[in-house]
């Protein structure tokens, strides 16, 4: 089964994440999530009310959402099941964690745009010592964590997340007003990112 999914985190991995209790109930009240529900196992919420306001889907994507189903956006041609959108919330890890799915864009440095093309054994080097790990910059030196390069939304870090579920890459994006409802509620800044398995 291949997933696909927008991922909603601290633009900060070494940010203190919201508790998750009160993380869940601010996107009940603002109408992001409705009831809770199983997915494969785990749990994951039937998207709200306002869902289509806190995520823009694009206009010109083949994949729309004409129906609602007790709430539940139904992707055209679906019976819902595994096609629909819904929400996760991956509780609080300890360490920082990368997230790398499948279709992962060369990052490049963010001082000179150097392009990395050997990322997967600066991964390996940063999970040998997630400390003090940083990468040097081949062309300007500049030494940056893992979380700074340009990942060009398909790669991101993190030790808590938000993951709205079968949403392809670039086919929506969080609304301003929902990331930024987010930094009020929390006091930490947050950005998002695409992510294929």
């Amino acid at each position: 089964m291949s997933v696909h999914s927008l991922i909603i985190l601290p633009n900060d991995p070494l940010a203190d994440p919201p508790e998750t209790g009160a993380f869940q109930r601010h996107l009940s009240r603002i109408g992001l999530t409705g009831e809770a529900c199983d997915f494969l196992g785990q749990k994951a919420f039937r998207t709200g009310t306002a869902f289509e306001k806190w995520i823009r889907f694009s206009d010109d994507h083949p994949k729309e959402f004409p129906a609602r189903d007790q709430g539940v956006l139904i992707p055209a041609g679906a019976a819902g099941g595994l096609d629909e959108c819904h929400v996760q919330i991956h509780d609080y890890s300890p360490r920082i964690e990368a997230l790398l799915g499948g279709d992962i864009i060369n990052p490049s440095c963010p001082a000179c745009g150097y392009i990395l093309t050997e990322w997967g054994d600066m991964i390996a080097d940063w999970f040998g010592d997630r400390r003090r790990y940083r990468w040097p910059c081949r062309h300007c030196s500049a030494m940056h964590l893992p979380w700074n390069l340009d990942w060009h939304r398909t790669c991101g870090f993190g030790r808590f997340f938000l993951e709205i579920r079968n949403v392809d890459y670039k086919e929506a994006e969080p609304a301003d007003k929902f990331l930024e409802s987010l930094k009020s509620a929390f006091g930490i800044s947050w950005t998002y990112f695409f992510y294929h398995f």
